[in-house]
């Protein structure tokens, strides 16, 4: 019977022994199974950050340089508008330096026709106080030959006057 028992022992070890070990396989199987699905997963995960850490650089990296591009554009623009604005104050410059030169010549100009306009009205006045004292003198002239006629002219009507009383008494 000891034998029996141990051919029964035997037996149960050895159906023991391999359910254990289909246990042990199947537990592998399943581990190796879970492994793998936790490797894809952690593979697709690592997979997705990577491909959207990429994007996320490339978006970055698109933005970026349409900013600078647009920032390129602006400063271009800004540069023609300040060459614009520095030719137009150059030319703005040269015609206010033109009218500036234009205004002293005409200042000079009516400097000049002042002064000559002066010089002129003296020459009028002294021209006209000669004339003044060219007739205030002959018209003494004439008077003092008015008043030697008149008085010649006196003297021989009262000559004529006395001749005349004279000769009343007389005759």
């Amino acid at each position: 019977m000891g034998e029996k028992v141990e051919v029964i022992l035997g037996k149960l070890g050895a159906d023991i022994n391999r359910a254990l070990n289909a246990k042990r396989q199947r537990m592998e199987t399943n581990t190796r199974e879970s492994f793998e699905g936790i490797d894809q997963k952690m593979q697709q995960a690592w997979n997705s950050h990577e491909d959207a850490v990429t994007k996320l650089n490339e978006d970055s990296a698109q933005s970026f340089m349409n900013l600078f591009e647009q920032w390129n554009l602006d400063f271009q623009k800004f540069r023609e508008k300040h060459e614009k604005l520095m030719q137009d104050f150059q030319h703005e410059e040269k015609i206010f330096q033109q009218c500036r030169l234009i205004q002293n010549q005409r200042l000079r100009t009516i400097r000049q026709v002042h002064e000559q306009f002066l010089k002129n009205l003296e020459d009028l006045e002294k021209k006209n106080d000669m004339l003044f004292l060219g007739t205030q003198n002959e018209l003494k002239e004439e008077m003092n030959k008015l008043r030697r006629k008149i008085m010649k002219e006196s003297q021989q009507q009262e000559m004529v006057n006395v001749r005349q009383s004279l000769q009343s008494m007389l005759f």
